[in-house]
């Protein structure tokens, strides 16, 4: 019985193995090449205003106020409204 016989893969492979001994070997393949970089996005500048201990708003520099009063008003209301939400859900869960 030979190796042929019993495991063919095994015998192919002892095949290439002495095919490759009489030649040079091969050299190693070249690293691959570096990832490209990625330039960061750039960053938005915010100032925070401290409207009383335990409340700050942060405003982003591309922020736009209102000049008109009835957009200020409604403003004024979007950020109440948040804030009651916020408020609602604290004392809720208490």
């Amino acid at each position: 019985m030979t190796i042929a016989t019993v495991n063919p893969a095994l015998a192919f492979l002892q095949q290439i193995q002495q095919r490759q001994s009489g030649s040079v070997p091969s050299p190693p393949p070249p690293p691959p090449p570096p990832p490209p970089t990625v330039a960061p996005a750039p960053t938005k500048n915010w100032t925070r205003i401290e409207i009383m201990p335990g409340l700050e708003i942060h405003i982003r520099q591309d922020f736009i106020y209102p000049n008109n009063l009835q957009a200020r008003q409604n403003l004024v209301q979007l950020i109440s409204q948040k804030i009651f939400a916020i408020f609602n859900l604290n004392q809720s869960s208490k």
